[in-house]
């Protein structure tokens, strides 16, 4: 009885400790994100498309199994429209040349089209809201895109390495174009930038070194680090008064850039922004400059004229370190403040500051700050809960053993 008596608490121990480290380890991940119930899916296959039957009654083209070609999506399948080109469904399809998307499609999915070598003319339709990450990256063989007006997001990577892609003109309604976007697209000379976005986001423009031009929309409040970096072919820059901020190595290494015009109300040039632009030879400040970090024109050795639109006093409380001060000091043409109006307008035209949207950046800021520290501070409490839990069971199971075995 004693043995049995001890056999059954032993597996009761055992059962708890193992509850226990169960316990603690699901207090320490994250809680997982519920899925959409609307992506519930069930294969299935329909001439060269697999395809999955969504629980709103659409469908998602998951993979195709054709010979290439010229490819068409249906818009229907069993009667179900499809709505979504899913991730990786033409993954390397080497041997499609074009491409007909549907106007029932709504999104692209990740890398749909990643590395279709041969892939050269694609028409997004308007329905069409978002591309998402890595959608046509790496299509070597792409040298035209056509752009739907319903289009409102291109994720990060879209057409990262499309390498022959010479244009492209962004729809008015796309409020965000993310991070290297077009990086490493060598022979990209034109780009139309809408006045909706408010960012350039990082690298989204690295190593486009045949871009000989572009024209920053007066809605763009920040361009961000290495945004231009290594876009050797650009000739001169006008940053508008609506940026305020041009984070590090934004136009590092632009060794064809021999003029730029910073304009009234950039506060902050940060570390490198301009450095080794070593046929840079004109160069505008305004007058709502604060602070130059650490070298921001290194390795400008061409840099012949500095026009500040401001007094020598003024430019005196600008931050900066020595080095640059001496490098710009005996180079500065003094221009009356009331005088940057005209400039600008010879420029860029008149430029107003968009501190609405600078606001509203850092608010948006702001709040998912605080709703990061918010959700690490529930994270570290369910830890500490688990951990005392744990102990607990533990302490209970060894004291209940001891008792018994006496």
């Amino acid at each position: 009885m004693k043995k049995s008596l001890k056999k059954s608490l032993c597996r009761i121990g055992a059962v708890m400790a193992s509850a226990t480290v169960l316990l603690g380890g699901g207090m320490m991940m994250r809680t997982p994100v519920l899925p959409d119930v609307s992506l519930t899916a069930y294969a299935a296959t329909s001439g060269d498309f697999e395809y999955e039957l969504l629980d709103d009654g659409t469908v998602t083209i998951t993979k195709y199994n054709g010979t290439g070609g010229d490819v068409k999506i249906p818009a229907e399948i069993d009667g179900k429209s499809v709505t979504m080109i899913g991730n990786a469904c033409f993954w390397e399809c080497n041997d499609m040349t074009t491409i007909t998307i549907p106007e029932s499609v709504t999104i692209i999915g990740e890398s749909a089209f990643y590395s279709c070598d041969q892939l050269n003319n694609v028409v997004i339709p308007d329905t069409v809201k978002t591309l998402q990450a890595s959608a046509f990256r790496d299509c070597n063989g792409l040298t035209s895109i056509t752009l739907g007006s319903g289009l409102t997001e291109i994720e990060h990577e879209t057409f990262y390495g499309c390498q022959n892609l010479p244009s492209i003109t962004i729809p008015n309604n796309v409020t965000k174009i993310g991070g290297q976007a077009f990086q490493g697209c060598h022979n990209l000379t034109s780009v139309v930038l809408p006045d909706s976005i408010t960012t350039i986001e990082g690298l989204t423009f690295l190593d486009c070194m045949s871009l000989a031009s572009i024209n920053i929309p007066n809605s763009v409040t920040t361009i961000a680090n290495r945004a231009f970096n290594k876009c050797q072919s650009l000739k001169s820059v006008v940053i508008p008064g609506s940026v305020t901020f041009i984070d590090s190595y934004a136009f590092s290494e632009c060794t064809g850039l021999t003029s730029v015009v910073v304009g009234n109300n950039v506060a902050r040039i940060w570390d490198y922004a301009f450095s080794k632009c070593t046929n840079l030879t004109d160069l505008t400040l305004g007058t709502g400059l604060e602070e130059l970090a650490a070298v921001p024109f290194d390795q400008c050795e061409n840099l012949k004229t500095v026009t500040y639109y401001g007094t020598p006093e003024s430019f005196q409380k600008i931050r900066m370190n020595d080095t640059e001060r001496d490098l710009l000091t005996p180079l500065l043409q003094y221009k009356e403040p009331a005088e940057t109006s005209a400039v600008s307008e010879s420029t860029v035209s008149e430029q107003e500051p968009s501190t609405v949207v600078d606001a509203g950046s850092q608010a948006n800021s702001s709040v998912s700050s605080t709703a990061s520290a918010a959700e690490r501070q529930s994270s570290n409490l369910g830890l500490i809960l688990g951990i005392v839990i744990g102990v607990l069971v533990l302490v209970i199971v060894i004291l209940v053993l001891v008792l018994v075995l006496k």
